[in-house]
């Protein structure tokens, strides 16, 4: 967190005051060429025992890794089960057992029927829950009529989620039913889950292939309707990675600036591959163990002595002459 404010009166004086104690002190720090000053040689210039970033070296190292692409799909979750509830009989509602929201179990009563103007020849009629789950609609209410068949109360399965969604040909084949997958709520609420399965063909149409996923909630919490993002891993790339900024664009041509074996700068062409968020993927010109800048200034040139490693140019002295 970056905070501002002013809390001196005298902004003036201070800034005097404070180049005229500085410059005694730089004058007498040892360490004054190449190694000395912010970020130089250990124990170089003022502030050696400074922040991190001053100690920071000022050269990066060449390594393997590996970086993923993803192919992000999207859509609304919806309940695995959704179940309702019907009346069995003509008659009118005089009991509702349960509220939206409710969580039943199977057989618990949802609502009580009696029949129209026979109440006292039959018993009144229960409609209980056929499943376990979470009460999702109420429609049924007290005093009301209702016929037979009309749906009264629908119970879903908040804990089994499924989504349906779309991806293009060109990720399609990467994608293997089975594998794990998180989706991500417009929250940061992560939920677990897995691809069950990818259509055998595209929508004629849209030219997109149908995935569909399921999401199995571990927090008790519903969420049922809510838009999640879920991230597909379908490339993975091995090799050396520089950052894009660090690049050098000459006449259409990419460069780097690297280290020799004798601690000088040297401004390497470099072949390119797959950007991967600011990241790129060096092809040729670039051999792990190889050392670069890592934060040019604009003013290297060829042969001069690379920071952080102690040389010193041709005809000066250790002193920095």
């Amino acid at each position: 967190m970056k905070y501002s404010g002013n809390s001196n009166r005298f902004p003036g004086v201070v800034a005097i005051a404070a180049i005229l104690l500085v410059a005694p002190l730089a004058a007498q720090t040892p360490g004054g060429g190449p190694g000395g000053g912010a970020g130089g040689g250990r124990g170089g210039g003022p502030g050696a025992a400074g922040s991190f970033q001053e100690r920071e070296s000022p050269l990066l190292e060449a390594t393997i890794s590996e970086r993923v692409l993803n192919a992000t799909v999207a859509g609304r979750l919806r309940p695995a089960v959704s179940v309702p509830h019907a009346s069995t009989t003509n008659g009118i509602v005089t009991t509702v057992h349960v509220q939206v929201g409710d969580r039943v179990t199977s057989g618990t009563p949802l609502y009580t029927i009696e029949r129209d103007e026979t109440a006292g020849s039959y018993a009144p009629v229960v409609v209980r829950s056929r499943v376990a789950g979470l009460v999702s609609e109420l429609s049924v209410r007290l005093w009301n009529e209702v016929r037979s068949g009309e749906v009264g109360v629908v119970i879903i399965d908040p804990d089994r989620l499924i989504l349906e969604t779309h991806i293009t040909d060109k990720d399609a084949d990467r994608v293997i039913p089975g594998m794990a997958v998180e989706a991500v709520t417009a929250g940061g609420a992560v939920v677990s889950g897995r691809l069950l399965a990818r259509s055998p063909e595209p929508d004629y149409g849209t030219g997109l292939f149908r995935l569909r996923f399921e999401f199995t909630p571990d927090t008790g919490e519903n969420l049922s309707g809510r838009f999640v993002t879920v991230d597909l891993p379908v490339v993975r790339l091995e090799g050396v990675f520089v950052a894009q900024d660090l690049l050098v664009r000459r006449y259409g041509q990419y460069y780097l600036w690297v280290v020799t074996p004798g601690n000088t700068l040297r401004l390497q062409q470099l072949s390119l591959g797959t950007t991967v968020d600011d990241e790129i993927l060096v092809t040729a010109g670039l051999t792990p163990g190889m050392r670069y800048l890592r934060s040019p200034t604009g003013r290297e040139r060829e042969g001069m002595p690379a920071p952080g490693t102690g040389t010193v140019p041709e005809g000066a002295s250790e002193a920095g002459s």
